[in-house]
């Protein structure tokens, strides 16, 4: 199976591909993130460096004479490229500021807005883009984690900033959940949980998966539940209000849920209007926390939902998260572990000892 950064560069054009396939291999291993700017140089995200492309394909930590600068009109090119050089077919995706490549490699775009009738119609004048390199290969999924997915009917949020894996772990956590011999739904709206192209998936998705491609997550949610008969629904980062509104309806049918959304530390996720909608509902019972960039995938701590509350003392608006310091990993026996991967965190809301 060919790498994922080398899979990335397929729709590259050839005047940068060339350069970008020169990328030592042990660095292209490691590469999350590829970032083309206007007239400034090329750049490689991993977890623990940013690297500039020199044009023979060397990566320093430094601009030298070497480093490969990308014009506007390169710029332009690569845009047009990684279209397929059809913005039409995209038109619906660029609205939303991003495509998705096969394999599961979305581009992010930035630009001028291009508003149309009142309503951002897409971008124009390309500045930068963004190319998010998708690794579907599956992690283990840790014990205290596999604890919540054998729960009969669990209810798992997970929270993280961009870039700390929550995709990459929500695919594995699928997978665990199939092996269980549960039946799964996933609304994969951005296509990058199990991408699917016209020749089908990149990666064959779990033996008991049903697979929502390309469907907005509230509406694919609720056909979901009222056509697959799934006993859990996953879907990555919810924002939206109809999406909370889908899962709402999911609790009232008996069906277990696993999302994940975006939120530094717990005051954050309190803060979204769509996530407090959940936890005041109870749609989520047991909160993830991803330990960060430098470790994608890998989790920082647990802890349960209705701790969370209780700490909150029922008022979501006042003073939310009063206490400060390391929080702690909740384990399915009961157990702690210190964690100061995030300031803030859960530490009162994991106080008590887990049951």
């Amino acid at each position: 199976m060919q790498q994922p950064y080398y899979q990335a560069l397929s729709r590259f054009p050839l005047f940068i591909k060339e350069i970008l396939q020169r990328v030592p291999e042990k660095t292209a291993a490691a590469v999350t993130e590829i970032r083309l700017r206007a007239e400034r140089p090329v750049v490689l995200t991993l977890p623990a460096a940013t690297l500039f492309v020199q044009t023979d394909g060397i990566c320093q930590k430094e601009i030298t004479d070497k480093t490969f600068l990308c014009s506007a009109a390169m710029l332009k090119e690569c845009f047009l490229s990684l279209c397929g050089h059809s913005l039409y077919a995209y038109e619906e995706n660029l609205a939303q500021g991003y495509i998705t490549l096969p394999g599961g490699h979305r581009v992010g775009v930035a630009g001028r807005c291009l508003r149309q009738d009142g309503r951002t119609a897409g971008v124009q004048e390309v500045s930068s883009l963004n190319i998010r390199v998708a690794r579907t290969q599956l992690l283990l999924v840790e014990e205290d984690l596999d604890a919540l997915l054998k729960k009969t009917r669990p209810r798992i949020l997970l929270l993280g900033e961009p870039g700390t894996g929550k995709t990459t772990l929500l695919r594995a956590m699928t997978a665990r959940l199939s092996q269980l011999g549960r039946r799964v739904t996933v609304v994969d709206e951005r296509m990058e949980l199990w991408p699917m192209s016209e020749e089908g998936f990149a990666v064959l998705p779990p033996l008991h998966c049903d697979v929502l491609s390309g469907y907005p997550k509230g509406e694919g949610m609720q056909l979901a539940l009222r056509s697959l008969a799934p006993e859990i629904l996953v879907c990555d980062e919810i924002g939206a209000q109809e999406d909370a509104a889908a899962l709402e309806t999911s609790l009232h049918t008996g069906t277990g849920v696993l999302v994940s959304a975006h939120a530094a530390c717990a005051e954050d996720a309190l803060q979204r209007p769509q996530l407090r909608y959940l936890l005041e509902r109870r749609c989520i019972e047991d909160i993830v926390w991803l330990k960060g960039r430098n470790t994608p995938g890998k989790t920082g701590g647990i802890c349960h939902a209705a701790d969370l509350m209780q700490n909150l003392g029922g008022n979501l608006y006042g003073d939310m998260l009063p206490w400060r310091g390391p929080a702690v990993r909740r384990t399915a026996v009961g157990q702690t572990q210190s964690h100061a991967g995030c300031g803030c965190a859960f530490a009162g809301a994991a106080a008590q000892p887990a049951i």
